[in-house]
């Protein structure tokens, strides 16, 4: 499973709980608590861990997919307000001249 061997690292104490950490890889940490037997990572936190780093990975992606197309969004609806905003003054000013021609003051 692991090839390098475990390096222990100081003991952490927290209350009347002491934590023994023991880093068996770059990514995987296992800690016992001393006096309970019991193990807080287990053998396969380091399979957690990688999925964990994987799974933010693809959120990273998903994320500057969202971004590009809020950009690209944002570009269209100031390109389509300029159109709108263009047509609006057009008619605006039709209407005007109708209004000037039937009130006779052209």
């Amino acid at each position: 499973m692991f090839t390098e061997p475990p390096i222990t690292v100081q003991p952490y104490q927290q209350g009347s709980v002491s934590y023994n950490w023991t880093i068996r890889s770059s990514i995987a940490y296992d800690t016992v608590q001393s006096g309970s037997g019991k193990s807080g990572g287990g053998d396969d936190m380091y399979i957690k861990v990688a999925r964990l780093e994987s799974d933010m990975e693809h959120i990273k992606k998903a994320i500057a997919e969202i971004k590009d197309d809020v950009r690209e969004i944002k570009r269209d609806a100031r390109t389509d307000f300029r159109m709108l905003f263009g047509a609006l003054i057009f008619v605006a000013l039709g209407l005007a001249g109708l209004m000037s021609k039937g009130f006779h003051w052209l």
